[in-house]
């Protein structure tokens, strides 16, 4: 188990081997820490909508968007999209909160994180977005 303090305490529970990159993470939109989207807004001032079911028109950021969990705090989005066919993760957004300031080491600890989720889904090919 990993305590990381803030402005609060978020306990996560880990697999030793995730360890190594505890320091970013994409978080399931269905994830306990995002079951009650109000307490994740009051507590870490971050709202998540699931746009699965919102028009596309309508969406404001994506159809299955990631939050990013970077060093126990919900910094921003990813948006993702895996195309069997092609094997290729596109990420077709990422957005980030406007207190939060993107450095090296979080630059390089998402590249990582997606890179894995790659590696996960089985893909041959990352698009980023071209202003990341």
């Amino acid at each position: 188990m990993v305590e990381i303090e803030d402005d609060h305490v978020i306990r996560l529970w880990l697999h030793r081997q995730q360890l190594a990159s505890v320091e970013s993470n994409l978080i399931c939109p269905f994830d306990s820490l995002l079951w009650q989207r109000k307490r994740a807004e009051e507590l870490m001032g971050f709202r998540y909508r699931v746009e699965i079911y919102v028009p596309e028109h309508k969406r404001e950021f994506g159809y299955y968007v990631l939050p990013i969990l970077h060093n126990g705090r919900l910094v921003g989005r990813v948006d993702p999209k895996f195309d069997r066919q092609q094997n290729r993760l596109t990420i077709k957004g990422i957005w980030l909160e406007p207190k939060f300031r993107r450095g090296r080491s979080f630059t390089s600890s998402l590249q990582q994180t997606i890179n894995e989720l790659a590696d996960f889904l089985g893909a041959t090919q990352v698009e980023m977005p071209v202003d990341w």
